[in-house]
C-alpha cells in the first residue's frame, strides 16, 4: 500500500508542475522579452514564455478581460512596452512591402487555440501604441489568407513556421509586431450564446512585441544570432518535440472542469493505477481555480467528512461505479499561492489511503 500510496503522490506532483509551467514565446521577429535569446543587447527576460497578461485570474476576474498590447498585465508594470526595461526600441528584422515572411512561434505547452498576428506602422519607438493601430492592419497567412493559425491539438513542445503576407502599402522605420496567442484549453461558458464547453468563454492569452522595419534597405539590424526563421530545412517547417513516453499505465491529458463525466476524452487530465482509481487535475468552473480530484472504481464511503477543513466536492465519475472527490482552492488562495495545490496533494493521497483501508 505504501508504494502505491508514492507512486500515485509522484504522478500528483509532477502534473502539477508540468500544468504550472511555460506556455509560449515569439522567437522570430524576436519579441522585446525574448530577443537576448539571440544576442541582442537587451535585458533577459527568463520568464518570455509566460506574458500573459498577468495569468488568467488577473486578466479576467480582476481586469475584466484587459490586458496591455503586448502582454503586460492592465495594471501594470508595463515591462514590454515603452519605458519598461524590455522595450528599448531595438530593431530585429527589416523586411519588404508585400513580403512573404516566416514567423517561429514556440509553444513550451500546447494549450490548443489560434494565433493571430498584427503590425502597427509606429515612427516612434519611445510612443506607446494602441491596440486599435495594430487592429488596423492584420496579417494574413499565405496558405489561405486567414488571419488566425489555428493550433493543432498536439501535445507537448511544438515549435511552428509560419508563413505570413506583409501589406503592400506598409512602410515604416519602426513598426511593432504583435503575436497573441488565444489558448483554448480551459473550460468555460459563452457570454453571447451560454454555451459551456472546453475552449469557450475567457481563456489565457499570451503576447509578444518586436520592432522590425519594412521598406527601409539603408537600416541595419544590430549584430546577433542566427534566427530561427533563417534556418531553411523540412525539420523546420514545423518542427515538433514529443515529450518522453509515460507510463504505459498512465493516460494524461488536460481538463479544466471537475465533471470526469467524458470517459476516454483528450479534455481530461486522468493517472491511472493499476485500474483501481485515478488521480485528475482539474479547475474549478468559471472562476478557473485549481482542485485534486481522486476518483475509485468500486463505490467509497467517507468517513468524517462534514467535520474536515477542506472542502471536499464529491461526484459520479466515469459510470454509476465510480465515485471522485475533488478539493478546490477560493479565489484568494490561489491568487496568493498558485502552487497551493502541489502543497495539498499529500492530504488528498493520505486521505485516499484512510479510504482504501476502510473498504
Amino acid at each position: 500500500m505504501f508504494w502505491k500510496i508514492a507512486k500515485i503522490l509522484g504522478l500528483i506532483v509532477i502534473t502539477y508542475i508540468d500544468l504550472s509551467t511555460g506556455h509560449g514565446r515569439l522567437l522570430d521577429p524576436p519579441s522585446r522579452s525574448s530577443m537576448w535569446r539571440y544576442g541582442f543587447p537587451n535585458p533577459p527576460n527568463y520568464d518570455d514564455n509566460q506574458v500573459y497578461c498577468g495569468g488568467v485570474q488577473v486578466q479576467w476576474e480582476q481586469n475584466g478581460g484587459k490586458c496591455g498590447v503586448c502582454g503586460d498585465p492592465w495594471q501594470g508594470p508595463r515591462d514590454n512596452e515603452p519605458g519598461g526595461k524590455f522595450a528599448n526600441g531595438i530593431l530585429v528584422r527589416k523586411y519588404t512591402p508585400g513580403e512573404v515572411i516566416t514567423v517561429v512561434v514556440e509553444l513550451t505547452a500546447n494549450h490548443k487555440g489560434y494565433m493571430e498576428f498584427r503590425l502597427c506602422p509606429n515612427d516612434e519607438p519611445r510612443k506607446v501604441i494602441q491596440q486599435d493601430c495594430l487592429d488596423r492592419y492584420p496579417l494574413r497567412l499565405a496558405e489561405n489568407g486567414k488571419t488566425r493559425f489555428m493550433v493543432p491539438p498536439d501535445v507537448g513542445y511544438q515549435k511552428f513556421n509560419i508563413n505570413l503576407v506583409l501589406p503592400s502599402n506598409v512602410v515604416c522605420r519602426a513598426c511593432v509586431f504583435q503575436w497573441k496567442y488565444n489558448a483554448g484549453n480551459s473550460w468555460g461558458t459563452d457570454r453571447n450564446t451560454g454555451q459551456s464547453c472546453v475552449g469557450c468563454g475567457p481563456q489565457e492569452q499570451f503576447y509578444g512585441c518586436a520592432d522590425v522595419a519594412i521598406g527601409y534597405d539603408d537600416i541595419e539590424i544590430g549584430k546577433h544570432n542566427t534566427l530561427p526563421g533563417d534556418v531553411k530545412d523540412a525539420e523546420n517547417d514545423k518542427k515538433k518535440i514529443q515529450k518522453p513516453d509515460a507510463d504505459p499505465d498512465v493516460d494524461t491529458h488536460q481538463h479544466m472542469y471537475p465533471s470526469p463525466m467524458v470517459p476516454g476524452s483528450s479534455d481530461s487530465q486522468t493517472m491511472n493505477n493499476n485500474d483501481n482509481f485515478r488521480f485528475m487535475s482539474v479547475q474549478n468552473g468559471g472562476t478557473m481555480n485549481s482542485c485534486l480530484c481522486v476518483c475509485k472504481k468500486s463505490r467509497m464511503h467517507l468517513y468524517g467528512g462534514a467535520s474536515m477543513d477542506l472542502k471536499l466536492k464529491l461526484f459520479e465519475g466515469d459510470d454509476e461505479s465510480q465515485m471522485c472527490m475533488c478539493m478546490c482552492q477560493n479565489n484568494s488562495s490561489s491568487r496568493r499561492n498558485p502552487c497551493l495545490m502541489t502543497y495539498l496533494a499529500p492530504v488528498v493521497v493520505l486521505l485516499f489511503s484512510y479510504i482504501l483501508r476502510r473498504r
